[in-house]
């Protein structure tokens, strides 16, 4: 689901990688990490603490086409560094309505 952001993604071997690395230096290849999906997904959210998954429009479009099963799957890749803290702003927290997404808050 991550290319409906217009994320290309390339599921390689680390011969491929470096290979590909080292050909598009100085530019950095961007390796998919939780962190770097919550990081991601917090900027796309720009602010909003509450995310419809039907209708939205502009940089939140990509989100009209997930469904619980989508954010239930970001949600465990999110989660799967550990790193609790760093959910806060990330729009992953599906409403009981499964039509709606929430940013995590502290408190």
């Amino acid at each position: 689901r991550v290319l409906a952001f217009d994320v290309p993604i390339v599921d390689a071997p680390h011969h491929v990688l470096d290979s590909i690395e080292r050909a598009l230096r100085p530019n950095p290849v961007t390796i998919l990490t939780p962190k770097w999906l919550r990081h991601f997904l917090r900027r796309k959210a720009r602010g909003n603490a509450t995310i419809s998954l039907r209708g939205s429009r502009g940089d939140l479009e990509p989100f009209s086409d997930m469904d619980a099963d989508d954010v239930a799957n970001f949600l465990e890749f999110a989660l799967s560094d550990g790193d609790i803290a760093d959910l806060v702003g990330v729009p992953l927290l599906l409403c009981e309505d499964e039509e709606v997404v929430r940013t995590f808050k502290v408190g």
